[in-house]
């Protein structure tokens, strides 16, 4: 009887992974990446500076290139783990580009990663349930806090 709970919770979980995987980003960003803000009236560095620090609070580590990582949770490794039983990694990729005078697009897409740091064995994997709210409230965060009257401006 257990089985079978156990079995029927599972399928469930497969079928709202699926239904969930055809959700699309309504991302403003030409560059059609998994989240998306547009900011404005602030230079590359305070951007970049910002970006470190709200990921970084949120247990994220700074990895080589315009790259954010944490270790997965239980259920990203239940989910994306591989054979080796090494833990599942999230990486978010990040891009800023320009939009014009004084403005941004700050895009970040979102991999799953097996045998992180194995240079054979690496593997990224795109979600197949979307991590995008979590990458979309990250970059939300940074936009507010560069919303907010720069300390420089006297505001």
């Amino acid at each position: 009887m257990k089985q079978s709970g156990l079995f029927a919770l599972w399928l469930g979980a497969v079928v709202l992974a699926g239904g969930l995987a055809g959700c699309t980003t309504t991302s403003p960003s030409p560059n059609k990446n998994m989240a998306s803000v547009e900011i404005a009236g602030r230079t590359m560095v305070e951007i970049f500076e910002t970006t470190e620090q709200v990921f970084r609070e949120a247990s994220y580590t700074k990895a080589p290139g315009f790259v954010f990582e944490r270790k997965g949770s239980a259920w990203d490794n239940f989910s994306y783990g591989g054979w080796s039983g090494n833990a599942v990694w999230v990486r978010i990729r990040l891009t800023l580009d320009p939009r014009g005078s004084n403005a941004w697009y700050l895009d970040g897409d979102v991999y799953m990663v097996r045998d992180r740091g194995d240079v054979s064995m690496e593997e990224e994997q795109k979600p197949w349930v979307s991590k995008r709210g979590e990458c979309q409230k990250l970059l939300n965060q940074i936009k507010a806090r560069l919303s907010a009257p720069s300390p420089r401006s006297g505001s």
